[in-house]
């Protein structure tokens, strides 16, 4: 089950005493189990001290404590705890003390769990279903699934996107791996906000908002790129790189489309057999289509290569040398013409 999913069933009146919400991304796992939350308590009770929030490392004796401790006023009181260590973090020790801590699971309790990590074989977990709770993975959006997700959230606020806007978006989107629901969610939020009072959305209203994003700053990037435009590639590699973690951000980035270069030149047919087979926005599938022979296949492997090489550096300690990867962004913009 998904965390959206999971939402749904709640929204509908399925309730239960322990929910277990996970995934790769601590943002979007956090902004989970903030709406499940908001689902389960509402701010009155919250008020009231019916939702107590920790986070981290937790004493033992302390849930032990809560656990035990029937609400004064009566009905059921809630945990919401985000990172606990005994999903998989802790020693198996503790998570096995700590399961003996939740059998019975008491019906004046409610426990929402969050983490990045979850071992499903550690005893605490297995205590936690036989209980009753329900787990639900926090999921990313692939490139081609957040275009149509980003314009479904604006068409329940009663907006539609522009044809050039929503090919922007796909081609913005393109540049990621993976997106987290909760970023989009956000972003969309602040296209309504900008264009309050308007039905339709153009493609200047949303590169406007989305403009300070990394995705954003690596599309324009990107854009340069393929058209040969060092001058203009430079100053936006330079102003990615300004922030402490922009490097590392735009690296994975920017490997994505060398990889979705090489994927294209494997690829028979047009347009349309390139974005079935890639999995990605028609419109980007027609770009592709224009690169093809710009980039030799040698040196878009090298690139990779280098992007790896730098990229394995910064994980490992290695301060990341900008001129490196200036000297990269120089060679794919001469398409190879300069030597390695």
């Amino acid at each position: 089950m998904t965390c959206e999913e999971l939402m749904r069933d709640v929204r509908k009146g399925t309730a239960h005493s322990i929910y277990v919400l996970h995934g790769e991304d601590a943002a979007e796992v956090r902004r989970s189990g903030q709406q499940l939350a908001g689902l389960l308590v509402s701010e009155e009770q919250a008020a009231a001290g019916q939702m107590l929030k920790v986070s981290g490392k937790w004493d033992m004796e302390e849930f032990r404590f809560w656990l035990q401790e029937i609400p004064f006023l009566g009905g059921q009181k809630w945990l919401w705890w985000h990172g606990c260590p005994w999903l998989g973090e802790a020693g198996a020790e503790e998570i096995a003390a700590a399961a003996e801590m939740v059998a019975p699971w008491p019906e004046y309790a409610g426990l929402l769990l969050t983490a990045t990590k979850l071992d499903k074989r550690t005893r605490f977990y297995k205590a936690l279903v036989q209980a009753g709770g329900v787990e639900a993975a926090c999921a990313m959006l692939r490139p081609w699934e957040a275009e149509a997700w980003f314009a479904q959230y604006l068409q329940k606020a009663g907006r539609t996107l522009e044809r050039d806007a929503s090919a922007w978006l796909a081609s913005l989107f393109s540049s990621s791996q993976q997106l987290a629901p909760g970023w989009l969610e956000q972003e969309a939020e602040k296209v309504l906000l900008y264009t309050q009072g308007r039905k339709r959305i153009s493609l200047t209203d949303v590169q406007t908002m989305l403009a300070a994003t990394p995705e954003a700053s690596s599309f324009a990037l990107l854009d340069a790129i393929a058209a040969g435009q060092c001058a203009r590639a430079l100053p936006l590699l330079e102003e990615a790189c300004r922030s402490s973690n922009g490097a590392f951000m735009l690296i994975p980035l920017l490997a994505r489309q060398l990889r979705l270069q090489l994927q294209s030149l494997e690829v028979q047919g047009g347009k349309q057999e390139l974005a079935k087979e890639l999995k990605v926005h028609p419109y980007v599938a027609e770009k592709l289509l224009r690169q093809r022979g710009d980039v030799s296949p040698g040196l878009l492997r090298y690139l990779l290569q280098e992007l790896a090489r730098l990229e394995g550096g910064i994980k490992s300690g290695t301060r990341l040398l900008q001129g490196e990867l200036e000297k990269l962004v120089i060679l794919w913009c001469e398409k190879g013409r300069q030597k390695k």
